[in-house]
């Protein structure tokens, strides 16, 4: 689910910077924070709460920086979880 709902969280993001919209930006940022969060992801995790705590504050000029950094940490999240569905997959077939 998270592999095929991410991209639609991180563009929700995109928007919302975009839009200068800080209340959007929050809601969305702490929606993915919880999402990561199912994963022990910690980097993901922590770029998420960051953007929330920036879109609180209404600073969304440092939201660009971290959103870039987010997305980053979310490429990292979804590889690995990519590898570990394959490995999943290749075990089960296998069987």
């Amino acid at each position: 689910m998270f592999l095929a709902g991410s991209p639609r969280m991180m563009l929700k993001i995109g928007k919302a910077i975009a839009a200068n919209d800080a209340a959007l930006l929050r809601e969305a940022a702490h929606a993915l924070k919880g999402t990561v969060g199912n994963f022990a992801a910690k980097g993901a995790y922590d770029a998420a709460s960051k953007l929330e705590l920036l879109a609180r504050e209404g600073d969304l000029t440092a939201a660009l920086a971290a959103r870039q950094s987010l997305k980053s940490e979310i490429g990292r999240l979804r590889l690995a979880l990519t590898a570990m569905a394959k490995r999943y997959a290749v075990k089960r077939s296998s069987k």
